[in-house]
């Protein structure tokens, strides 16, 4: 089909509400038993060319070029259930969060807190 060459389809499947697209190289890095290095996430993220963003004492966040903060790397803060250990959240093209493996998830829920190793 001519109107298929050099187009990236995303497919959603709605029962489980996972998309498709999440890059192997990404996944990869949280396939060890060690939760991934905040070093590694963010050279991913400079790799697919999102800008750095950050506020004050806020966290680092990676930028697309729609604007949508596609890694966003926390250290942790006991202020904030659940979000006491250094963690990324993570959020599709669309914007929506979703965990390591591009299944979507709520804000509160515990696979919107990937741990990671906080090196930076």
């Amino acid at each position: 089909w001519p109107w298929g060459l050099g187009v990236t389809i995303y497919i959603y499947v709605e029962s489980s509400e996972k998309l498709d697209s999440t890059p192997p190289e990404f996944s990869r890095l949280f396939d060890s038993d060690l939760p991934p290095k905040a070093s590694e996430l963010k050279q991913y993220a400079e790799s697919q060319g999102w800008k750095p963003s950050q506020t004050g004492n806020g966290p680092l966040k990676y930028i697309d070029d729609n604007g949508i903060a596609r890694v966003t790397i926390k250290k942790g803060s006991p202020q904030a259930p659940g979000s006491s250990h250094p963690h990324v959240e993570l959020k599709n093209h669309l914007g929506q969060r979703t965990d390591s493996k591009g299944n979507i998830v709520t804000r509160k829920s515990l696979e919107n807190h990937t741990p990671i190793d906080f090196d930076l």
